[in-house]
């Protein structure tokens, strides 16, 4: 192994190991992600993905099982 290898690697494993240290970013705000959670335990509604786009659904829990027989 040359000397730039074993340099290649102990960059590599520096690097490595500085990314598995970092904390990952919230995207969302904390209010934003409580209302999520928030959302998701209700069990009166329905939330789905639309057909078409990257669109979410929130319906009626009634309409939602409505559908889901249909």
């Amino acid at each position: 192994m040359e000397a730039t290898d074993v340099m290649n690697n102990l960059i590599r494993h520096q690097v490595s190991s500085l990314l598995m240290t970092q904390k990952p970013q919230e995207i969302l705000p904390k209010i934003d992600r409580d209302a999520l959670k928030e959302l998701k335990a209700d069990r009166d509604i329905g939330i789905l993905p639309a057909d078409k786009g990257r669109s979410t659904i929130v319906s009626d829990g009634a309409d939602y099982l409505q559908k889901a027989k249909d």
